[in-house]
């Protein structure tokens, strides 16, 4: 069966006064696949990540969510068109005044006027549940750590079951125990929703661990795309350049490419 696009993105432009950030750049995202862009930090990979659900307008091109050109909507209604779209946002962006069962619940009483409080409050425990969060729904975000205000923003994506989920920088700024959790809820995530996922992230072992395909984003274009397994063995000196600066060891770096020609075998 022919895989069908979630996300269609053609020519997209974006500049900041003079300095261009997205230079006439193409993306297909397929339905029910995680994406991962990799680059270095300052090359726009969260800008694209506002074109792709609204927050921004492109200077020129268009992004297209499920056959709908999000980019020719006014601004004004645009909300309709991606309320299919999730974000979790690096720095988590939960409420700062609500504790983490209004938090989660948010959503849903803004915008699901027909779920009762008792569906509202299962759809909450379910969430939690999944993100290991069972028993902090009084806990404000100040009493989180930051995996934990990162899994309640999860739960919060899962409440309203999302079919597109983007991820800026998941993992940034925690422990590799940590990191490793996110990982895997970002797993349990996509099978729990079945959602298309975009995860922005320069973390290799992250995007080794959740994607299907890696795109290098580079010079405002997706440079090269490929499944992950043919990512690692690309013979192209700006993907070699990026993983010689990635925060990953060379030997890390080789472990992975053993274990995914063993794969391969």
């Amino acid at each position: 069966m022919e895989k069908k696009p979630a996300i269609i993105i053609r020519d997209l432009c974006k500049k900041y006064g003079h300095f261009a950030v997205l230079k006439h750049l193409n993306l297909d995202v397929y339905e029910g696949e995680t994406v991962v862009i990799l680059g270095r930090s300052g090359v726009g990979k969260s800008v694209l990540l506002k074109q792709m659900i609204g927050i921004e307008t492109p200077d020129q091109g268009y992004v297209e969510v499920n056959g709908v050109r999000i980019t020719d909507i006014p601004h004004s209604i645009r909300h309709r068109s991606v309320k299919n779209m999730g974000m979790l946002f690096q720095g988590a962006a939960l409420f700062d005044s609500m504790n983490v069962l209004e938090n989660t619940a948010f959503y849903l009483r803004q915008h699901e006027s027909n779920l009762s409080e008792k569906e509202i409050h299962e759809r909450v425990t379910h969430a939690l549940t999944i993100v290991g969060l069972e028993g902090t729904q009084r806990k404000m975000p100040s009493d989180l750590s930051g995996g934990m205000r990162k899994r309640a923003a999860l739960a919060r994506l899962i409440v309203y079951r999302p079919r597109i989920i983007l991820y800026d920088e998941p993992t940034t700024g925690l422990d590799p125990i940590t990191a490793m959790q996110i990982n895997k809820l970002i797993q349990a995530t996509q099978q729990e929703l079945q959602a298309t996922s975009i995860v922005v992230t320069h973390d290799i072992r992250s995007a080794m661990e959740v994607g299907d395909r890696l795109a290098f984003h580079h010079d405002g274009k997706i440079h090269q795309i490929a499944p992950k397994e043919e990512f690692l063995h690309i013979d192209d000196p700006l993907i070699k350049a990026f993983f010689e600066n990635a925060a990953v060891s060379y030997e890390e770096l080789s472990t992975i490419k053993k274990e995914y020609r063993k794969k391969d075998d």
